[in-house]
């Protein structure tokens, strides 16, 4: 179910989990070189706020006062930022709206996210199936270009958020544009989640992952990686 209210400051959407749905799947390629998503069943909080939009520049700045990103532009995903910067920034926010320690802004963990991002469905995009392509190079897959910018439609670089088709839930970009910063649920374990306009489409599904494998997680940041944020609604 999801709630039509939207949050004060405008950037952030409600979505409202139920105790124990299907949202956890994975990949199976079937006859005809189609792929489809098996679900599972996973328990969830009983609500979450999740920004509408990847956080953007613009949003970076009002709250940090800089602006790291390799491609500039008020309206563009923010990005070239390390955790330890993403969590000062949850943190600073939380402080500026006078937010408790329940209520804070936060990363989304991987279930949260997987769900947000499904908006209801099992495919492999929100938009529809993947057609495994032939050459995927010289493919462009229907429900990708719909759903993001990636690597066949995205003229290499990142776009203005929300150009592309939102999720029933409302969001904007799951899918390309830029990766986005999620954490394992049980682990913490920093992971990157629906691909960036540099990967083909198979690399943004929603079940398509990358660990972030580094020495220091802290510190490490990437042109093709930034983040959006989720609030427990409590």
């Amino acid at each position: 179910m999801l709630s039509n209210q939207t949050f004060p400051n405008r950037y952030l959407v409600l979505i409202l989990f139920c105790l124990s749905i299907l949202v956890s799947c994975h990949s199976q390629e079937e006859e005809e070189g189609i792929i489809s998503e098996v679900p599972e069943m996973v328990k969830l909080p009983s609500g979450l706020w999740v920004s509408n939009y990847e956080i953007t520049q613009a949003q970076w700045m009002k709250v940090m006062g800089d602006n790291p990103s390799y491609f500039q532009g008020k309206n563009l995903p923010v990005e070239s930022v390390s955790y330890r910067q993403v969590n000062a920034f949850c943190k600073k926010l939380t402080e500026i709206e006078g937010r408790t320690e329940v209520t804070a802004y936060r990363l989304p963990t991987l279930t949260e996210w997987d769900y947000a991002c499904r908006g209801g469905t099992t495919t492999a995009f929100y938009t529809g199936i993947m057609i495994v392509a032939p050459s995927e190079e010289k493919y462009l897959d229907s429900a990708a270009n719909q759903a993001g910018w990636y690597k066949l439609n995205a003229d290499g670089h990142e776009h203005r958020v929300g150009l592309k088709i939102p999720n029933k839930y409302g969001l904007y970009d799951m899918h390309g544009n830029v990766g986005e910063y999620v954490l394992m649920d049980s682990t913490h374990k920093l992971i990157s989640k629906g691909g960036s306009w540099y990967d083909y489409a198979d690399g943004c599904q929603v079940h398509s992952q990358n660990v972030m494998e580094h020495r220091n997680k802290t510190e490490n940041f990437s042109q093709f990686i930034g983040f959006r944020i989720v609030q427990s609604a409590r």
